[in-house]
């Protein structure tokens, strides 16, 4: 992992984070592999190191791999804002391409609970980090230039993420 990131976890830690890092690696399940081969070394091995990552409410957690896991017993999913749009999208073949595409090029970092359902997500062209909330999931707001750099946002508690963190 690389050593700036397990900083700042241990730094969330000691403010009161869930953090808890696995003592083997945990590749990433072959389904999000195939789906997500763009994403950076320094992610992959972040997601494959890391059991999870909670914020002291319990509103907010990093996408790690006990989410990824296919015995994970969260009420909720790693991508599950892409499966409520799916939902939503009913039967309308051509919304739910565009869905998935959209989807494709996000990899979702954090879920959110906190004041109605939101992420932040690694988009795939510019590797920036973008949020997204309900109930239009799909359009998102640039919100740290990679993904060390929203972890920093973390680690300073800032307040442009009080809503959601």
């Amino acid at each position: 992992m690389n050593i700036a990131h397990k900083v700042i976890l241990e730094e969330l830690q000691r403010r009161g984070w869930g953090v808890r890092f696995r003592a083997v690696p945990a590749p990433i399940p072959e389904v999000v592999e195939l789906r997500y081969g763009w994403i950076p070394l320094d992610l992959r091995s972040f997601v494959e190191e890391v059991e999870t990552v909670v914020s002291p409410d319990d509103r907010a957690w990093l996408i790690a791999s006990a989410d990824l896991s296919a015995d994970n017993d969260s009420a909720f999913q790693w991508n599950q804002w892409e499966i409520d749009s799916l939902v939503a999208a009913g039967s309308d073949s051509r919304l739910k391409r565009t869905i998935r595409t959209f989807w494709d090029q996000h990899f979702p970092l954090m879920n959110s609970v906190k004041s109605g359902y939101a992420y932040f997500a690694l988009h795939e062209q510019s590797l920036t980090v973008v949020r997204g909330e309900e109930p239009e999931y799909e359009y998102t707001t640039t919100v740290a230039g990679s993904f060390t750099g929203f972890l920093e946002l973390l680690r300073s508690s800032d307040r442009g993420l009080a809503r959601w963190i």
